[in-house]
């Protein structure tokens, strides 16, 4: 870089653009928060309102309409409980969980935490939404190698697509 703050790059001058250190006021200034009054933004709310519809919507369909969620029979008859789980983990890792997890950093709901206290709660929302994640894809299985007769597990493209997500 010369002293004028240009770099050559194939021949081209370009002015140069220093990075933004990462401060709490490179945050506030990002727009993830309101440098006025340090409150989370109204997209952070709408995030946080879609996982949570997710989640109610399928909890309703779940409770309402394919009897709710339990463990498989001993006899392997009807595994449609346990794997009623499957849905309700999967959207809770990933609909809440981990949008919560990326908010909880970018968007938090105190905005008097400190850049550690942001971290810490990212960091530990994240491994409980990997631990839903891993256990809605076990209830998947089990449900599956229970049934009589079993049902063969990683069979359609949701099941590959599923994988590479986890």
């Amino acid at each position: 870089m010369s002293s004028d703050g240009h770099v050559l790059i194939l021949g081209k001058k370009l002015r140069a653009r220093r990075a933004m250190p990462l401060t709490d006021d490179a945050f506030t200034a990002t727009g993830a928060r309101s440098a006025a009054t340090g409150s989370t933004s109204w997209l952070g709310f709408a995030a946080r309102g879609c996982g949570l519809a997710s989640l109610l919507i399928v909890s309703i369909w779940i409770h309402g309409y394919l009897g709710g969620v339990g463990l498989a029979a001993p006899d392997g008859s009807s595994t449609d409980q346990l794997f009623n789980w499957h849905p309700i983990l999967m959207i809770t890792a990933f609909a809440v969980l981990m949008t919560e997890a990326v908010l909880a950093y970018k968007a938090p709901w105190q905005s008097s935490f400190s850049r550690p206290q942001r971290k810490k709660i990212h960091w530990i929302v994240h491994s409980t939404a990997l631990f839903c994640g891993l256990f809605g894809v076990l209830a998947a299985y089990k449900s599956h190698t229970l049934k009589v007769p079993p049902i063969p597990n990683f069979y359609s493209p949701h099941s590959f697509i599923g994988s590479a997500a986890i």
